[in-house]
């Protein structure tokens, strides 16, 4: 929780850590859309609802089954794979 009080701006490092978390272990579903949520709610400001949302986030938490890592993303919810520059040589021809 400290690093949602902190004002401070999202670093490379940051990124690389999280992309380097989500290839070890993806996020399930329910992670994926309690992030979008919570982010939502922060953006606008909304105290009242990003409170109830951690809430139902923390009961979800804790009533998730460990085997529920399967479970396919709900139509809506639209995933990109990451974005992979290849590095090239640009010494030869």
């Amino acid at each position: 929780m400290s690093r949602m009080t902190e004002k401070r701006r999202a670093t490379d490092a940051d990124y690389e850590q999280l992309a380097r978390s989500y290839a070890a272990e993806p996020p399930r579903a329910d992670e994926i859309n309690g992030t979008i949520e919570v982010g939502s709610a922060l953006r606008t400001g909304r105290d009242k609802e990003l409170a109830e949302l951690m809430d139902e986030v923390a009961r979800g938490a804790e009533a998730a089954p460990d085997e529920d890592d399967g479970v396919p993303l709900p139509p809506h919810v639209k995933v990109s794979p990451p974005d992979r520059t290849e590095e090239t040589d640009e010494g030869t021809h």
